[in-house]
């Protein structure tokens, strides 16, 4: 039985992983948003860690302190996909040119990108990394709405709201689904104009050692230069994000005989 002692730790525990895996100084909304708690108890937390030293508070928002960001003392699971991911995402952006993004499914169903790598191409398109985004209009969410449950993708498309977000937005459930189910036999998903006009991109999941896909992998960049190499991309793409995996632990062989 877990006791509101233990409750209270995990949300410690949460905080201090989520600010960790933060490239930026977070602010009290940011931390709500996050970690889908009450803003009086993200508050509490808040106060209690800086006034503990474990986090400075500064007039753009919370940070970890000095000492832990430079050591790596903190962590959790997003500071292992991040730490097995960089190498592989600063080639990718390199040899394909766009920018690479590294993105994780909260509770909610929604997006959070938790590193990215930006080409170092003039033209290119930067992601605000506090900001949420809607899993049915992204590559990453296309990609990790394929790996749930059966149950959950069906209350998913069943309950959840869809809003379009742009004129190309895919709001209707039997055509969303069926753009899910792609992603899931081909193991990736591309999208043009989805989440933000003139934009187009692809993605492919990121497994642990169980198969699970924790994190998608994507690259995108504005249309005109994207979808003439899309085929190319995303076997880089796919590569790289294979390459994470096996260094999570995943078998391939092992998934695809999981899988068949």
């Amino acid at each position: 039985m877990r006791t509101d002692g233990v409750k209270s730790a995990d949300r410690v525990l949460d905080l201090l992983e989520l600010l960790s895996a933060a490239r930026v100084p977070m602010r009290l909304t940011d931390v709500v948003n996050r970690l889908g708690i009450p803003k009086s108890s993200a508050f509490a937390l808040l106060a209690t860690v800086v006034r503990r030293g474990y986090v400075e508070e500064r007039p753009d928002g919370y940070c970890l302190a000095a000492q832990f960001r430079s050591s790596g003392w903190v962590g959790g699971e997003r500071a292992r996909l991040i730490t097995h991911a960089k190498p592989f995402m600063r080639t990718l952006a390199q040899t394909c040119d766009e920018s690479v993004f590294l993105g994780v499914m909260s509770s909610a169903r929604q997006i959070e990108y938790i590193d990215k790598e930006l080409t170092s191409n003039p033209l290119r398109y930067d992601a605000d990394m506090a900001k949420i985004r809607e899993a049915y209009a992204t590559t990453v969410g296309h990609v990790l709405l394929a790996d749930l449950p059966a149950q959950e993708l069906d209350d998913y498309l069943a309950a959840y709201p869809l809003v379009a977000l742009t004129e190309k937005t895919q709001v209707d459930r039997q055509a969303l689904r069926a753009a899910i189910a792609a992603a899931a036999r081909n193991g990736y998903a591309q999208l043009t104009d989805s989440h933000l006009m003139g934009v187009s991109g692809v993605a492919a999941p990121v497994r642990d050692g169980s198969g699970k896909a924790v994190a998608g992998l994507c690259a995108f960049g504005p249309g005109a230069r994207v979808l003439p190499k899309m085929e190319q991309l995303t076997r880089q793409l796919i590569d790289s994000a294979h390459q994470i995996s096996i260094a999570l632990g995943w078998t391939p062989r092992a998934h695809e005989e999981n899988a068949s």
